[in-house]
Formats: C-alpha cells, sequence, structure tokens
C-alpha cells in the first residue's frame, strides 16, 4: 500500500473498483463514484510497479478501471447515442435489481436507462442526441424520466418519427423518436418539433424535414 500511497485508496476509489466488478453486465450504465477521476488515473500513472510482484497486476487492473471510469465521467459537449432496447423481463436478474436501484426513473428499459446516463455525461451545458423508443413519451412508467427532463433539462428538438422511420423494419414494435436535449435548464426556450407519424410517405418526411430546416437556417 505505502508503495502507491494510502491517500489514493479513498472510499469513492474502493467503490469504483467494486462498480466495475460487473462492467460486463452493467456496460456504460455505470455511475462511477469517483469524482476526481482524471486527478488519481494521472498519480497512478506515474507509479512504476513493474518490478513488484505483488503490486504490479493490481497496479495493471486499477488503471484499466480508471480509464473506464474516466471515459465514463461527465466530460462530453456532445453525447450521440442509439441506445440497446431491453424492457425489465429481458434484464437478467442482477441487472433488473441493479437498475431499479440505480435507475429508479426509467428502470422499465435499458434505452430509457440510457436516457438518464447520457444526460449525466454530459457538461453542463452540453447536448444530448439519441434516437430511442418513443414509449417514454407517453407511459406512466416513465412519468418520472419525463419529469426529470422538463425539471432539469431542455428538449431542443423533437423529430416523432412514429413505425415508419426506416424501410426495412416497421410496426409499432419500433415506434421511434429523435430528440435533442441540453444539459440545462431553460423552462422559456421554445423547441422545434416534428410530427412525422401520420403515415406520410418517405418523399414527404425528407421534404418536412427539410422545410423545417430551411426555415430554422432562415430565423
Amino acid at each position: 500500500m505505502s508503495a502507491v500511497g494510502r491517500d489514493l485508496f479513498t472510499q469513492g476509489l474502493r467503490e469504483t473498483l467494486q462498480q466495475f466488478e460487473e462492467a460486463d453486465n452493467f456496460g456504460s450504465l455505470i455511475l462511477p463514484k469517483l469524482t476526481n477521476v482524471t486527478d488519481v488515473l494521472a498519480e497512478l500513472e506515474t507509479k512504476n510497479l513493474g518490478s513488484n510482484l505483488f503490486l504490479a497486476d493490481t497496479h495493471s487492473k486499477v488503471l484499466k478501471v480508471l480509464r473506464m471510469a474516466e471515459a465514463l465521467s461527465p466530460r462530453y459537449a456532445v453525447v450521440v447515442a442509439n441506445p440497446p432496447y431491453m424492457g425489465g423481463k429481458g434484464m437478467n436478474g442482477r441487472l433488473g435489481a441493479w437498475a431499479k436501484e440505480n435507475y429508479p426513473k426509467s428502470k422499465s428499459d435499458l434505452f430509457a436507462m440510457f436516457i438518464e446516463r447520457n444526460l449525466d455525461m454530459a457538461v453542463i451545458g452540453g447536448a444530448v442526441a439519441m434516437i430511442t423508443m418513443q414509449s417514454w413519451m407517453f407511459l406512466s412508467s416513465f412519468e418520472a424520466l419525463r419529469g426529470r427532463i422538463l425539471d432539469q433539462h431542455t428538449i431542443l428538438s423533437m423529430a416523432h418519427l412514429g413505425a415508419r422511420a426506416f424501410d426495412s423494419i416497421g410496426g409499432e414494435v419500433v415506434s421511434t423518436t429523435a430528440f435533442v436535449l441540453e444539459n440545462a435548464h431553460k423552462p422559456h426556450y421554445r423547441g422545434a418539433y416534428l410530427r412525422l407519424v401520420d403515415g406520410n410517405s418517405e418523399a414527404e418526411k425528407m421534404a418536412m424535414m427539410t422545410q423545417a430546416i430551411e426555415q430554422g437556417r432562415s430565423t
């Protein structure tokens, strides 16, 4: 321990190392407990423990975890994602329990959990652009998630695509919405919204989107 420095092994670091024990299951949904990841990582990277048979392997594993934790820290001006979809019934027991504990507002589906996670990865004033299932806009199980978005963030724009977003995939099962959120609360901001769910052809959709973009440029 003295070779590394006892002051570095804080409770936050210990908890972060424990969090990543199930990285294969929880992935980038992990919210690192350690708040000063970059500083601790920089300090540990200066340690040369290659000759210490007892600490070299542990040191390497800790550095690996800290690099992952740094990548998952709130440091991004723009976050773009098409997250995976999986309802609670599809989650394994450990993931389901972990989702309820860490994402109570969005635990009903992975894609909704990623909406929250991506907002936490963006810096204040940063943007989160996503395409997801549309269900979070309507279902009561996502009411708390909608509350968070409306109370803490800002919807900059949204294109409600519905069931006809893609030529290769159709049906209500994949009804989608594409949106951009800002990680800042601007209650008086008027977002730009397009409703494209009423059976329009792809050509009509593209024409409407192009018109809206051009109108936005001219204002």
